[in-house]
């Protein structure tokens, strides 16, 4: 079964109704005639509730409306479902794995440094009778997030007893250094080649962070004037606030749109 989209669905079938890919699956699926007492396998595309996601997929639709229950599901014995990348059975956690990603074969962002990556096995004997289990998958290059100052990271002591390999690993590293390292990331590169992903954590960083999370909460942009909206996006483009002069030029724009706005209606 491709990724069933409401809009599809909605159109085979518009005497039903059909809000959410919750619906638009269960309908699929009802039509699907399927006969229960033999043993059915489901290869699906679709985004099971509460599954974790990694952060190189894409983000889902807001309030879940992609989300799809497992019950949908009940009338097949066993269901592979692709897109995750992380391994796991649903509902998340469950030791029953009936309805199972099985993951990708590597590595593809380092929030997927922690996963096992393996191929999964299934054996279905009599119905009813199913055999889950896994086989790991080795991986070429480790995935690691390493954080502390410059200088521990930095440290002969710190990378020489860690538990991976400079030259061949993967590496994410924040440093938590008040102030910026100049060239941190080169001088770092003769540690660690493979330095894909480099950053700060620190009370300048927390506090942005703070800000743009603040400048996405659909409340305050609700109430925010439209000043305010563009003081936040400038702020979030340029992690610095208007000066005097800017402000005065953004709200005589602002002004001569609305006037523009008001002689067009």
């Amino acid at each position: 079964m491709p990724f069933v989209n409401p809009t599809i669905v909605r159109a085979k079938f518009p005497e039903k109704t059909i809000k959410t890919h919750n619906d638009a699956v269960k309908i699929a699926i009802q039509n699907m005639n399927i006969d229960t007492t033999k043993r059915n396998i489901l290869i699906a595309h679709q985004f099971v509730t509460n599954s974790d996601v990694s952060e190189s997929e894409d983000s889902f639709f807001v309030g879940g409306i992609d989300n799809v229950d497992v019950s949908v599901f009940d009338d097949f014995d066993y269901i592979a479902l692709g897109h995750l990348h992380k391994p796991q059975n649903c509902p998340k956690n469950s030791s029953v794995s009936r309805i199972r990603y099985c993951g990708t074969p590597l590595k593809y962002s380092f929030s997927e440094a922690d996963d096992e990556k393996s191929v999964t096995v299934v054996e279905l004997n009599q119905k009813g009778n199913l055999e889950v289990s896994t086989v790991s998958l080795p991986c070429p290059h480790e995935l690691h997030n390493l954080k502390g100052t410059f200088q521990e990271i930095s440290s002969e002591i710190f990378y020489s007893r860690g538990n991976f390999d400079c030259r061949n690993d993967y590496f994410h590293i924040t440093l938590t250094d008040e102030c910026d390292i100049y060239e941190a990331m080169s001088l770092l590169r003769k540690i660690y080649p493979n330095l894909l992903k480099f950053d700060y954590d620190n009370t300048r960083t927390r506090k942005a962070t703070e800000k743009i999370n603040d400048i996405k909460d659909d409340t305050k942009i609700r109430q925010n004037s439209i000043f305010e909206l563009f003081s936040d996006f400038y702020y979030e483009q340029n992690k610095s606030v208007l000066d005097d002069c800017q402000k005065k030029l953004v709200l005589q724009i602002i002004e001569r749109i609305k006037e523009n706005d008001n002689e067009t209606n």
